[in-house]
């Protein structure tokens, strides 16, 4: 079943188009005794002692999990795993959106093909509404048709949702913090749209003006 989003464009909303849902599903299973989450057994002792020595370069979903559920539990910081690991912010986070929303079994794919959004650099100034009636400057750095990248005022303590618009555009959008350090910060498009659709690709571009329609597929 198609469905299109359109409106016109003086209302700030995109114009949308459907497409055929893809056929793909998820063969990959979570290995027999990976770290997840919500395991009760992975308190601070045990996540410790999942954890892989400092320098690993061969790294496998466990691995990967393992220094995920440490950061969740505590045991280390954020920065503590980059330094023991010599990975970037942006990998870690990566990790941890994709045990999220696909479990471990998603960690077995590429970081090319987790990131099925590719990022694209705008540099766009924008706004965050922090409260009711206040907002923010910010820099909006890179989009995808997921989410964005932002740069804020090192103090500013954005909320768990709000308003990112562009100054150049004048459109804006809901979207959800997923992570915030220092004056950076991602954030995740939210979906307005009722189950089982969702806006597929083009949210980002959109938002800044570089095209006047999103794609439309079930969810």
């Amino acid at each position: 079943m198609a469905q299109a989003l359109r409106s016109d464009a003086h209302e700030g909303k995109p114009r949308g188009t459907a497409e055929r849902r893809s056929d793909a599903t998820e063969s990959d299973a979570a290995p027999r005794g990976a770290p997840l989450l919500s395991d009760a057994a992975l308190l601070p002792d045990k996540a410790m002692g999942d954890l892989p020595p400092p320098g690993t370069r061969r790294w496998v979903p466990r691995h990967k999990a393992a220094v995920v559920a440490a950061v969740e539990a505590g045991v280390l910081t954020m920065k503590d795993a980059e330094q023991r690991y010599l990975l970037s912010e942006e990998e870690l986070e990566l990790w941890r959106d994709t045990i999220r929303r696909y479990g471990v079994a998603g960690l077995r794919m590429s970081v090319s093909e987790r990131r099925a959004a590719p990022r694209m650099a705008v540099l766009e100034p924008g706004y965050v509404s922090v409260s009711i009636g206040e907002r923010a400057t910010c820099l909006i750095v890179d989009v995808s048709d997921r989410g964005a990248r932002i740069e804020t005022d090192a103090t500013t303590a954005l909320p768990g949702h709000f308003q990112l618009a562009c100054a150049a555009s004048g459109r804006a959008w809901w979207v959800d913090l997923t992570w915030q350090r220092g004056k950076h910060a991602g954030v995740r498009f939210a979906n307005p749209l009722p189950p089982p659709f969702a806006i597929q690709a083009g949210l980002g571009a959109w938002l800044v003006g570089r095209r006047d329609e999103v794609r439309i597929d079930r969810a």
